[in-house]
């Protein structure tokens, strides 16, 4: 995964080699493709790949569930980051 890409843009790349690698007739595991992602993933999702993996969530996942999880926390993310900055531009107009 690229550090600027999306957990969406991410995914449907993912889903697209899937397909590709079936219509040659590869039998594709789901939990392989979920621990895949999870080992390509950037810095920034490093504690959530940690809790998932804790969880022992990998087993049960599907890669749906694990696209929707991530797409949560980066959305958490986002929000995050703009009220953080948004409080830092605050007191820089104070000053």
């Amino acid at each position: 995964m690229k550090d600027a890409e999306t957990v969406k843009d991410y995914f449907s790349r993912i889903v697209d080699i899937i397909n590709q690698l079936k219509s040659c007739g590869d039998i594709v595991l789901g939990r392989k493709v979920v621990e895949k992602i999870l080992i390509s993933l950037p810095q920034k999702f490093e504690h959530v790949v940690t809790v998932i993996e804790e969880m022992k969530y990998i087993v049960e996942a599907s890669i749906y569930e694990l696209m929707g999880f991530l797409e949560a926390h980066e959305k958490h993310d986002i929000k995050y980051t703009t009220l953080v900055e948004q409080t830092f531009h605050a007191k820089l107009n104070i000053f």
